[in-house]
């Protein structure tokens, strides 16, 4: 049995919902680039090493006060997953995520 992630139907919800995360706050940080410093728009996607770690820790964030709110970290860790298991998954997806947006902005 596989301990570091979780069962498949929690981890297809935790994917979705750091996706929909993903896009909604880079569109809203590219958005932003583009209208406070006049950033052409291809330019304003690809954000600064800085800002990208910032956004993975925002999304941590949110993504742990909602499976708190849903009370779904309970369920998990009763099932003995840890939240570390969550992070990783959560921060690879946005890694995976980030590289294919600067492959394909170049």
């Amino acid at each position: 049995m596989n301990r570091i992630l979780p069962p498949r139907p929690f981890l297809d919800a935790i994917l979705v919902r750091v996706l929909v995360l993903w896009l909604v706050l880079h569109a809203a940080t590219s958005f932003g680039a583009t209208m406070m410093t006049g950033t052409p728009l291809p330019q304003s996607l690809i954000p600064s090493a800085g800002s990208t770690l910032f956004l993975i820790a925002v999304i941590v964030l949110v993504i742990r006060l909602e499976l708190g709110r849903r009370s779904e970290i309970v369920f998990l860790s009763n099932l003995g997953h840890s939240f570390r298991g969550i992070v990783l998954v959560v921060v690879a997806e946005c890694l995976v995520l980030e590289a294919g947006l600067r492959a394909a902005i170049g």
